[in-house]
């Protein structure tokens, strides 16, 4: 599956650029693939619950006449409602792309809204063209238009993305290194006032090791500015003086903790892996 895949460089604001792995028309296919098997469940599983009722009350003979009408509309409601829905409320995953580790983004790497998993849905229909007939009863879609349009896309990009302003991403946790060696080396005093094993949350932790990983990758001056508001929470919790550096206040925390864990397991211990896509 991950030969079709690649990767783009976003730029954010602040700067800094993050790298985000492509999902390639194969992996979204298999994704797709099990969407459809859910919602062909969900439809197999209403459509016997709802003939069983018409048959308890099949003298009600406006109810029998319109079980065919709510079977449609079901239908319509799976077909356009499930990948909006879920898009929208899931932050931009279906359960098959939840399985396939995937997820749609804005091109400029934000999280989609409403408006989005609308548009892009929408063109879904463009994108299933030319459908294929192979008996006069079924019409199969060949997803050929949406196939060729994200193939000769630097994005893999369909017609649905291009309108949404949209791209599909691999958003899978990957291992980041262990953690290099401070440099200078920390010393006694800048330990002061921090806690001896300081209480962070698991959120917090992958933010600590997210920030510290990329230390080299941040200039100086932009280290500060970004780890300001993040230190001064910490530092405001453990009563402590924030010094003149906040990144380096961030660092020495994220060591501490580090050492704290050492201590408790006798080895080296901390969060080994965290989310590489997306701002620290």
């Amino acid at each position: 599956m991950a030969a079709l895949d690649t990767t783009t460089r976003i730029q954010a604001p602040e700067l800094l650029a993050f790298d985000f792995e492509l999902a390639g028309p194969w992996r979204r296919a298999w994704a797709y693939g099990l969407d459809l098997i859910l919602r062909g469940g969900a439809f197999a599983g209403a459509v016997i619950v709802l003939l069983t009722v018409t048959q308890w009350f099949s003298s009600y003979e406006d109810l029998v006449q319109t079980h065919e009408a709510f079977m449609l509309l079901l239908w319509f409601a799976l077909e356009w409602g499930y990948h909006v829905l879920f898009e929208w409320l899931w932050g931009g995953r279906t359960p098959g792309k939840k399985v396939l580790h995937l997820r749609v983004l804005k091109t400029g790497g934000y999280p989609i809204g409403l408006q989005e998993a609308v548009l892009r849905n929408l063109l879904r229909a463009a994108d299933l063209l030319p459908a294929l007939v192979p008996g006069s009863v079924f019409t199969v879609p060949s997803y050929l238009t949406g196939t060729l349009v994200s193939a000769v896309d630097p994005l893999f990009r369909r017609l649905g993305d291009h309108v949404a302003d949209t791209m599909v991403i691999c958003d899978r946790p990957r291992p980041l290194p262990w953690p290099r060696e401070v440099v200078p080396p920390i010393a006694a005093a800048e330990r002061l006032g921090l806690p001896q094993r300081p209480q962070l949350s698991l959120s917090e932790r992958q933010v600590l090791a997210a920030f510290c990983h990329r230390w080299h990758e941040i200039g100086e001056g932009r280290r500060d500015e970004i780890a300001l508001e993040f230190a001064t929470l910490l530092a405001d919790r453990w009563s402590c003086l924030l010094p003149a550096s906040p990144a380096r206040f961030l660092q020495v925390a994220y060591q501490q903790w580090l050492d704290g864990q050492s201590a408790l397991s006798n080895g080296p211990q901390g969060p080994r892996t965290a989310h590489s896509a997306g701002p620290p």
